[in-house]
């Protein structure tokens, strides 16, 4: 089985230009997010997150309240800071559906049929695409007949 990382989340270049930091007088702190230790992942969670809670608009969010999630420690006594505080609370919570914005695309390969069939059928989540075996010629050098084959234990 060979599993690689094609994608993931990752914000847009205008998004990222307009979350800088609000300094004391409505300006912009350009350096201020530049130096949150984050990944655009997080970044798209705190915003999916804070949108159900928070009075700034989801556009503000990492610029408003960045420094308070990703520049403290955990305030639950728990690992990372507190925006892993808030994960972990949104988690336990059941309000799973503001991750569904991180998105992660994988190639799998040389895996069975059996397998496919398994993760399509319990697809919460998943989108799939899978290699046709009636429309892709398969064969050793380009020739019908034979193919690679998976044979689970």
């Amino acid at each position: 089985m060979n599993v690689q990382l094609i994608a993931h989340t990752q914000l847009s270049d205008s998004f990222f230009d307009s979350f800088d930091e609000l300094d004391n007088v409505g300006n912009y702190d350009h350096n201020l997010i530049n130096s949150l230790d984050t990944t655009d992942g997080q970044a798209v969670a705190l915003t999916a997150i804070r949108t159900c809670y928070s009075p700034n608009k989801p556009s503000e969010i990492v610029a408003k309240e960045g420094e308070k999630y990703f520049g403290s420690k955990a305030s639950d006594g728990g690992a990372g800071t507190d925006a892993d505080r808030l994960f972990r609370m949104i988690v336990r919570s059941g309000h799973t559906s503001t991750l569904e914005h991180l998105t992660f695309t994988f190639a799998i390969e040389g895996v069975s049929r059996a397998l496919l069939a398994q993760l399509t059928r319990h697809r919460v989540g998943f989108s799939f695409s899978v290699q046709s075996q009636r429309y892709v010629r398969m064969g050793s050098d380009d020739k019908i007949g034979g193919f690679d084959y998976v044979v689970p234990e």
